[in-house]
């Protein structure tokens, strides 16, 4: 009974949090903007966690992310509406300001460690720096940026990625619960299975092969491709968060989504995607190189 209670309050968080992207993704660029700033303050809070950063910090740093997310909403969605260049460049330009406060920060710490009198342990801070900018930030206004880009056969590149990996991550999980047997790295993830891993992407291979096939032949190649390199990131990206989780000895990275746990164990997949997925579309689209 409990079993098949946790089932449904897992299926039910689930459907609630997929409903959320799936109709940001499909109609409001500005909800999908205030959903991920949203889940940005809680991946860095509870990356914060994962690294032992103390509370008074993580909470300033929280704070600074929302209020740097809401200027570069206003710039990029009400300001940018205005301006007469298009929003490819306004990310271009956001991410340029970005990677000088990630620079000018890390040149902060290195200070910082040098001049300190107390100990500073450099290597948990500067990592918690690259992870928020990096890993958090830098993916998730990534896959804000999907949204407004349209993709050859699906509504837009963020349709496109939120439905294959969530395809796997969904079809992964059932063969593996049905028939997994040999684990896929027993030292990070005990449940992650070779049969679940290997039988969700085949499954999802095949759904995308054949709705490209459906559509246009000739970009079938491509597609197929594209969506392999994407299920080898999302099972990296699964691993990389359970690596994190497994070296602090936690189960989950926090507990909002009831059900599935925290922030972070929902989009790790998604954020390593959209940390190579996104540069692609920009070379795709001729904006950079």
């Amino acid at each position: 009974m409990k079993r098949l209670n946790d089932f449904a309050l897992r299926s039910l968080t689930g459907l609630v949090y997929a409903g959320l992207w799936l109709v940001a993704a499909l109609f409001s660029p500005h909800l999908l903007w205030m959903i991920t700033g949203f889940f940005a303050v809680l991946s860095v809070l509870e990356l914060a966690r994962l690294l032992k950063i103390e509370n008074s910090n993580a909470r300033i740093v929280g704070v600074i992310v929302f209020l740097s997310w809401v200027w570069m909403g206003f710039l990029l969605f009400w300001k940018g509406v205005s301006v007469e260049i298009s929003i490819f460049e306004l990310y271009l330009k956001m991410w340029q300001v970005e990677i000088f406060l990630v620079l000018a920060l890390s040149l902060f710490y290195f200070i910082v460690f040098v001049f300190w009198q107390a100990d500073i342990d450099l290597m948990k801070y500067f990592a918690f720096l690259m992870l928020t900018f990096v890993y958090v930030i830098f993916s998730l206004q990534g896959l804000a940026f999907l949204s407004v880009n349209q993709h050859e056969i699906f509504y837009n590149e963020l349709m496109y990625v939120l439905l294959v990996v969530w395809s796997y991550d969904t079809f992964a999980y059932i063969v593996g619960s049905v028939g997994g047997k040999h684990l896929l790295v027993a030292r990070i993830s005990p449940s992650k299975t070779w049969e679940g891993t290997l039988g969700g992407a085949f499954i999802t291979l095949l759904g995308t092969g054949a709705y490209t096939y459906w559509h246009s032949l000739e970009l079938l190649p491509e597609v197929l491709v594209v969506t392999t390199v994407i299920l080898i990131l999302a099972t990296l990206g699964d691993l990389f968060e359970s690596r994190l989780k497994r070296t602090v000895q936690v189960k989950d990275s926090g507990n909002i989504l009831p059900g599935h746990g925290g922030v972070l164990d929902r989009l790790d997949s998604l954020l390593m995607v959209s940390m190579v997925y996104v540069p692609y579309v920009l070379w795709k689209n001729h904006i950079i190189w």
